[in-house]
């Protein structure tokens, strides 16, 4: 464990909001796969907020589409991304 360790700026890949299992469930807060530091700098609000944001318009997205599997939805990603760019630091 470092005592100390950089971990901004950082994103968050779209893989880990979704599920395996689960190809047609997002996630989003603490539910999200994620490493140790990047855990550790999502602990502040604004990241927690900034994930919901991403799911809520991957979700309006996916709807939009007719998309019901997140494979699919991985092919979109850049169109999501700049919905996102509106509402939240991308």
């Amino acid at each position: 464990l470092q005592p100390h360790a950089d971990v901004l700026p950082f994103f968050i890949p779209f893989r880990s909001l979704t599920n395996v299992q689960y190809k047609n469930m997002l996630v989003a807060g603490k539910t999200i796969a994620q490493s140790f530091l990047v855990n550790s700098a999502t602990r502040e609000h604004i990241g927690e907020f900034n994930s919901g944001i991403a799911v809520g318009v991957a979700a309006n997205f996916m709807i939009k589409n007719n998309i019901f599997d997140t494979n699919q939805a991985l092919n979109h990603v850049s169109d999501i991304r700049n919905i996102i760019s509106k509402y939240a630091p991308v």
